[in-house]
């Protein structure tokens, strides 16, 4: 229980911080050499972008701080990897001379994994990795405004229930990370020897491998009878990681599928939803 409402305080901490910043500071409009992958590219790895979206792995070595930088667009971020560290934030005055603003510390086990929380635009900052290991966490951010009466259309043909939705049907599988009407961020695990219930995947998402372990992928199909029957299975080796598995595009939803880790570790993975 003190976890849960740590984990609330701190989302709702970073997120009245980030309301506070972009009434404060978008007066100022920094320029593009300051943006995430301009100034602190070896930190900001673009892992998918097109004309709405930007997916970026920031990435920060153990003992190591970053560049002062700024983030153009509002976002979604999580934690997959934490260490101690030290966020600063800055403002510029009139001299463009920058001044730090406040400054938030937090412990390895203190920092929630997995759990995504809003951010604004415009900051203005750096994090400082104090610890011994690498500190790792994934960024979407929105460059445009969501249409929030636009709905996805399903594939022709898409006939499958909402009771198989991944997280229904699958749960032990299927971390939600973060969920509002707009995108569902999943963390997706597979201990050894692991096989998943069968589910779908009704919606279009980004889907890339972080922790990869041989699998086998099997896909099945209804029969006369109305039953899920497996119709093929392909067992595949390690795949890279951090890289979208669909030619770096945006995937289609996906019929009844189940996986099995066929590895010795984890198979670790995150898929973004969208709804919208």
């Amino acid at each position: 229980m003190r976890k849960l409402q740590f984990i609330i305080l701190l989302q709702f901490s970073i997120l009245l911080f980030a309301q506070e910043n972009e009434m404060k500071w978008q007066e100022k409009q920094y320029p593009d050499s300051l943006e995430a992958v301009n100034k602190a590219p070896e930190n900001h790895i673009i892992l998918f972008e097109n004309e709405n979206l930007r997916l970026l792995k920031i990435f920060v070595a153990a003992q190591k701080s970053e560049p002062i930088h700024s983030h153009r667009w509002p976002a979604v971020m999580w934690v997959y990897q934490p260490s101690d560290y030290e966020q600063v934030f800055y403002t510029e005055n009139e001299k463009a001379e920058r001044i730090p603003v406040q400054t938030v510390a937090m412990k390895k086990n203190e920092l929630p994994m997995n759990v995504g929380f809003p951010v604004g635009k415009g900051d203005l900052g750096l994090s400082k990795n104090l610890g011994n290991q690498d500190l790792v966490a994934y960024r979407l951010d929105f460059k445009k405004k969501i249409d929030s009466s636009k709905k996805i259309t399903k594939p022709t043909g898409w006939t499958w229930n909402e009771d198989l939705d991944g997280v229904k049907k699958a749960p032990a599988s299927h971390q939600i990370v973060f969920e509002d009407e707009y995108t569902r961020i999943l963390h997706v695990v597979l201990s050894k020897g692991e096989e998943e219930s069968v589910h779908t995947h009704q919606n279009p998402c980004l889907f890339w491998v972080v922790k990869s372990q041989p699998i086998e992928y099997s896909e099945f199909k209804m029969d006369k009878k109305g039953k899920l029957r497996k119709s093929k299975t392909h067992q595949l080796p390690p795949l890279p990681t951090d890289q979208l598995l669909d030619q770096n595009k945006i995937s289609d939803p996906e019929p009844p599928h189940s996986v099995k880790n066929l590895g010795t570790e984890n198979f670790e993975a995150y898929r973004i939803e969208f709804k919208k």
